[in-house]
């Protein structure tokens, strides 16, 4: 099975978009059965929304939260490395 191939600028911006509109639902502290679900329906839409930006590659909700995690964590790491250097008067 071929490797799905890396995710474009496109896509990301998308997702980071689709998120923000979805923030609510999807960072939603609550974990009952409702609360799941509407999860997983935000992550469909999400995923859909990305599909339709590059209709080349299909990528899943659950992909699409993984990858999510992933930007914002190196994101964070960019951010605190610059905070650390300007703390340092670098």
């Amino acid at each position: 099975m071929a490797r799905k191939p890396n995710f474009s600028s496109l896509e990301i911006e998308t997702l980071i978009e689709e998120f923000q509109n979805h923030k609510e639902i999807l960072n939603s502290s609550f974990t009952n059965t409702s609360t799941n679900a509407s999860k997983q329906r935000g992550w469909a839409s999400v995923a859909a929304k990305v599909n339709l930006s590059l209709p080349l590659s299909l990528s899943l909700a659950e992909s699409l939260n993984l990858v999510f995690i992933c930007v914002f964590k190196h994101l964070f790491k960019v951010l605190y490395t610059i905070s650390a250097l300007l703390h340092l008067n670098i």
